[in-house]
């Protein structure tokens, strides 16, 4: 290809004529399986945990000969609880929506060519009390439908790329800084390397010597 186009990656992807100096990562039903369990089996805690304390409150409401520090206790409670069902709902939600993109994992896809790299994912759903979630990966650029993404970097956009890793209680989130060509300098976006394509340290890996080699050229 004379130009960096991603469109053109995709329909190559899409129809199989992938030339050999390409990488393609398709997503894995495990991963969206897993995660959504997970995500599913926190929500159904905080569930529970939401009854409990609905049902606290409302007791210490309802006790015969309480005090007005008591009544205050038990609203507290049972509001408490009403918020926690809320929370939960979110997190069943985004669990359950990832079990719903396991239909589209043929095409959700990452191509990796020498001029750059195209992401094509389903609508990431956001998980509640999270920022900068793996479930909503910055991008330099998307286009697509109401129910798919598209994130396109491409090289000659970039002046550098820098691995940032994340490290929380439950994993290692795995992101890429990239500094890009304009007046700015300081301008820089990030993008998860999501892992639903695979491990994130080896496609980061790959996207960093890939730039590198476009940029000696």
């Amino acid at each position: 290809m004379a130009t960096f186009d991603p469109q053109a990656i995709l329909d190559a992807v899409d129809t199989g004529a992938i030339p050999d100096t390409w990488k393609v990562y398709r997503a894995k039903k495990s991963y969206l399986l897993g995660q959504g369990l997970f995500i599913c089996i926190l929500g159904l805690l905080m569930l529970f945990c939401s009854g409990l304390l609905i049902a606290i409150g409302v007791f210490i409401i309802v006790l015969p000969g309480r005090d007005g520090g008591a009544l205050i206790g038990g609203l507290a409670a049972a509001l408490g609880g009403l918020v926690s069902v809320a929370l939960s709902a979110g997190f069943l939600w985004a669990g359950v929506s990832l079990w719903w993109q396991m239909r589209t994992a043929a095409i959700q896809i990452l191509a990796l060519t020498p001029d750059g790299f195209v992401a094509r994912t389903a609508v990431q759903p956001k998980i509640p009390l999270t920022t900068d979630s793996p479930m909503t990966p910055a991008s330099m650029g998307w286009t697509g439908t109401s129910n798919m993404r598209i994130y396109v970097v491409a090289y000659s956009q970039a002046r550098t790329v820098s691995l940032v890793v994340k490290h929380t209680r439950a994993e290692s989130q795995i992101s890429l800084d990239f500094a890009l060509k304009t007046p700015n300098p300081y301008y820089i976006v990030r993008w998860f390397v999501d892992p639903r394509f695979g491990k994130s340290d080896t496609v980061a890996q790959q996207i960093i010597e890939a730039h590198a080699r476009y940029a000696a050229q």
